[in-house]
């Protein structure tokens, strides 16, 4: 086909002719080899005295390290560290040494006294609340309305039968209320109960010879009853357990129970009723008329009289409250050289771990402060160390980390906070299974989704150490929180369901539950049901942070810039706006994007990158192009090159303007950080050198020879920051250059692929991104077999000669029409076809 004057786009996108090498991939001949490029852009060759200058001596080790620790601002992250492991060192109280045992552990020695001290003892404690209620006066209330009516109704009675001339001058009810005066008793003769009327007689004359006058009766039977109305009470309806049964407390009816007093129980207890019998004796002066009198009440007190007293519950309980209350708490002291109560060979049960740990409170107290600040130096420094190597583990071998002081800081801000979480649960569980994994494993997956997965593992290790420094638990504890963590952050390395987090849950249960069994069994632990439900709380720690990190992740991945595959592969829906729009107003641009998602997410799995996100970035990476798509060959078709009425300075800006608008549409759409740097960093700080090249020419044939600066000819970068956005730049520049030329030849396609990869790098693009000159060959591989099948030839159909004929005529004709020639070219043109 015959070269057109039209034009295509270049690795770069930019204008150039059909039958010229890409120009931001392929080093031109028009000036800018005659520059020493060097990374971040080009610069004139050095003279031999720059070069003289620029050899130095090797510095001494000490000025290596310092100049080693103000790059990267690595001072400000040395104190940072040095502030978390501070606070960390306070949050484990780094200044005492461990306890040593926990609970359920087995020791094999006796254990001595070091120093004095006691303990509570719940044995002594719970003597004493028994005397304490055993010794309590229940509290009780005396109604003597019952007794006063007794009384009244003996006197009434009494009345009737004295005032009666003779038994019979008694009415039929008297007489048989008369009958109840002849009830048996133990001295009253038995000729006067067989004889009714006798009986009456000997009671009337009784009477009249005790008390001629009735009032004197009445004051002698108030009298009689006076004992009875401090109380009477049947039985006590407590045990000597629940109270004293030798004195009572009693109030009247109507006050209040703070004005009860003591009273001796012998002295309200009913029982036969011989207490009656007693006073009636004393009083009546007659102990024949006592008798008669005794007889008449004798059934009121029978079995449905309960008495005057009730007891008051409340009142009571009250007092039974206060004096527990008041019980002063009973202890257990040991003496120095005491063996204490632990028996050797068998398990520390609760009472034996609050003997030791009451040893160790009372032994931390008589430390000295040297002492103390000894081992706070100690532990922090242990801690710095490990910081500090994992830092530089981090730094070196770690490609996503913390790259500002304020990341390192919120950083170090979660990791104390789990440390503050993790001791408080280990202060608050019941010593069954380790609360603590909770947290521990929260920022482990965190950690593994935000990072790495080995970047969390470094991490892990740091926290266990500190969580296990203040314990003291040997070497089980430690195994089963370093083992869960590795096996929770091993499994975090694509997150493209909610349920994977749940999974991954269940799977490093089952681990820590094998390894707690395990460690058990190492540490002589005996195989208890104590043991398996320790192994079977570490089973389920790891499920519950699965299922609370599943609803915390949405939370997180926006403030700290997490993208999860499951965040992206809502991205890669077609039907996001910012897509739609770019299908609508720049299709071609839509479909090199596709492309090049294509091509860079098979290279980037080939070197374990992010594959998915290098995708989701490809899609987005030329958005900025929906602004003037016109000015993109790809998009122009059969119209007007504009670039031809432009200076070439005017047209770089218009071409580099892409990548700041999309970076602006990214964020006005709340597109995620990494995708906004995938945006930026795709062209780095590449040379646009079509137009450089096009700006030295005019000004070589305008005679003015002037140097061209190349830095304004280049994209503002900056350079790709990861590998997935080196990836992309080569996908992008491979796909964009092999559509420059005719023709599927494998050939033309690697010798273009490879030329485009080494211009790249010989013009330092991949020095800030990570990737190795191995990664860097095989994602170039991947890149030509994955455009070689793209481009893939087809056999020739019948009739596709005529078909392809009409193609050039059709051709030949826009091109004209671009350029309106006179119409005897336009039939000239026809003829020649």
């Amino acid at each position: 086909m015959p070269s057109s004057p039209n034009t295509s786009v270049s690795s770069t996108n930019n204008i150039v002719p059909n039958n010229a090498v890409p120009s931001n991939t392929v080093p031109n001949n028009t000036g800018a080899n005659q520059t020493t490029v060097v990374s971040g852009g080009g610069g004139q060759k050095r003279t031999r005295s720059e070069r003289v200058a620029s050899v130095v001596a090797k510095p001494s080790l000490l000025g290596w390290f310092w100049r080693e620790l103000r790059k990267d601002n690595k001072i400000f992250h040395l104190m940072l560290m040095l502030v978390a492991v501070l606070g960390i060192c306070a949050v484990i109280g780094a200044w005492n040494p461990p306890l040593g045992f926990r609970h359920h552990t087995i020791v094999y020695r006796n254990i001595v006294c070091a120093t004095p001290f006691s303990v509570p003892s719940p044995q002594g404690q719970r003597e004493a609340e028994m005397r304490v209620r055993s010794e309590l006066k229940h509290v009780f209330i005396n109604d003597p309305q019952p007794l006063i009516q007794m009384r009244d109704e003996l006197r009434n009675t009494v009345a009737v039968m004295v005032n009666a001339e003779n038994f019979d001058s008694l009415s039929p009810s008297d007489k048989l209320e008369w009958m109840k005066f002849l009830r048996p008793a133990g001295d009253v003769p038995q000729n006067i109960e067989s004889d009714p009327k006798a009986a009456f007689e000997a009671f009337q004359g009784a009477f009249k010879a005790a008390f001629p006058v009735f009032d004197d009766f009445n004051r002698s039977l108030n009298r009689a009853f006076v004992p009875m109305e401090k109380g009477l009470i049947r039985q006590l309806d407590f045990t000597s357990l629940e109270g004293n049964q030798q004195q009572i407390l009693v109030y009247k009816e109507g006050d209040t129970y703070d004005l009860a007093e003591p009273v001796f129980l012998n002295a309200v207890l009913i029982e036969d009723g011989s207490k009656f019998l007693d006073s009636l004796t004393k009083e009546m002066k007659n102990k024949e008329l006592a008798q008669f009198l005794f007889q008449r009440i004798r059934p009121n007190l029978g079995g449905a009289f309960k008495g005057t007293l009730r007891e008051d519950i409340e009142a009571t309980a009250r007092l039974r409250q206060e004096a527990i209350e008041a019980i002063k708490p009973v202890r257990v002291e040991f003496l120095p050289g005491q063996t204490l109560p632990i028996e050797t060979g068998t398990p520390i049960g609760f009472s034996g771990m609050n003997i030791l740990k009451a040893e160790y409170a009372e032994t931390m107290k008589a430390r000295h402060i040297d002492e103390k600040m000894l081992r706070f130096t100690a532990v922090a420094v242990l801690l710095v160390i490990l910081f500090v190597l994992g830092w530089a583990f981090i730094f070196r071998r770690e490609r996503r980390k913390p790259k500002t002081a304020r990341g390192t800081a919120v950083l170090l801000f979660f990791l104390f906070l789990t440390v503050v979480t993790g001791r408080f649960l280990q202060h608050c569980s019941t010593e069954i299974g380790q609360w603590e994994l909770v947290p521990l494993l929260l920022f482990v997956q965190c950690i593994a989704i935000m990072y790495s997965w080995e970047f969390s593992v470094v991490l892990a290790s740091i926290l266990t150490v500190a969580l296990v420094l203040p314990d003291g638990s040997g070497i089980g504890i430690p195994l089963v929180m370093i083992g869960t963590s590795v096996a929770v952050a091993t499994q975090l390395g694509r997150l493209r369901s909610r349920t994977k987090l749940i999974i991954v849950g269940f799977t490093s249960g089952c681990i820590a539950f094998t390894l707690t069994l395990a460690t058990g069994l190492l540490n002589n632990r005996i195989t208890d049901t104590f043991l398996f439900w320790e192994a079977g709380a570490n089973f389920f720690w790891p499920i519950i942070a699965a299922f609370i990190m599943t609803g915390l992740l949405p939370f997180i991945e926006r403030p700290f810039g997490i993208v999860t595959d499951m965040s992206l592969l809502e991205l890669v829906d077609v039907s996001h706006p910012l897509l739609q729009e770019l299908i609508r107003r720049a299709p071609a641009t839509y479909s090199h994007s596709m492309q090049v998602g294509t091509v860079a997410e098979a290279a980037a799995d080939a070197i374990r990158a992010r594959g998915l996100m290098t995708r989701v970035g490809a899609y987005f990476h030329d958005i900025g192009k929906i602004f003037k798509p016109e000015y993109f060959a790809e998009n122009q078709g059969d119209s007007k090159n504009l670039h031809n009425m432009l200076e070439p300075r005017m047209s770089t800006l218009i071409i580099v303007a892409h990548v700041k608008d999309g970076v602006d549409l990214a964020r006005q759409h709340r597109l995620p950080q990494p995708l906004i740097d995938l945006i930026e960093q795709h062209h780095g700080t590449s040379l646009v050198s079509f137009f450089y090249g096009r700006a030295a020419r005019q000004s070589k044939e305008s005679g003015h020879g002037d140097h061209i600066e190349e830095g304004s000819f280049r994209y503002p970068g900056p350079k790709p920051q990861s590998k997935e956005a080196g990836i992309l730049m080569l996908a992008d520049a491979s796909e964009s250059a092999c559509r420059s030329f005719d023709g599927n030849s494998p050939g033309k396609i690697e010798s273009m692929v490879r030329q485009i990869t080494k211009s790249k790098l010989d013009d330092g693009q991949f020095d800030d991104c990570g990737m190795t000159l191995k990664e860097l060959k095989i994602v170039e591989n991947n890149i030509i077999n994955s455009l070689i099948a793209i481009k893939h030839g087809r056999i020739r159909y019948p009739g596709q000669e005529s078909i392809e004929a009409q193609g050039r005529l059709l051709d030949r004709e826009r091109a004209i029409a671009s350029s309106p020639p006179a119409p005897s070219q336009i039939d000239a043109a026809r003829n020649a076809s």
